[in-house]
């Protein structure tokens, strides 16, 4: 026997045919299944509007996060905006605030 010859061609040759035939079947319905569920997606029902405002609420919230602890001081610390301003009270005002504070608390309680 020749190490070129090929034994049991028409086997070979008909396994060979048939896997891709099966293969090519599942890969059909599987796409056919996709689509299905694309198209599912993309239908008006309360379930994918409710999905779609909670995908985008919580995106926001992330990039909210995101913003606040990583974005803005990285950018406030390379300069290119300006650092947010602080309060900063004077004792002067700490106790105007607590006397305001104490007049109204005696107000409420007459």
């Amino acid at each position: 026997m020749d190490k070129t010859e090929i034994q049991m061609p028409v086997a070979k040759l008909a396994t060979s045919v048939g896997t891709t035939a099966v293969v090519k079947a599942e890969d059909i319905k599987n796409a056919t299944e996709a689509t299905f569920m694309a198209a599912d997606l993309f239908t008006l029902s309360w379930s994918n509007i409710a999905a779609a405002l909670a995908a985008i609420y919580t995106f926001s919230m992330l990039i909210e996060f995101w913003w606040k602890k990583f974005w803005r001081p990285l950018a406030e610390r390379r300069g290119w905006i300006k650092p947010k301003q602080r309060l900063v009270l004077t004792e002067e005002e700490l106790r105007k605030i607590a006397i305001e504070r104490e007049l109204r608390d005696r107000d409420t309680v007459l």
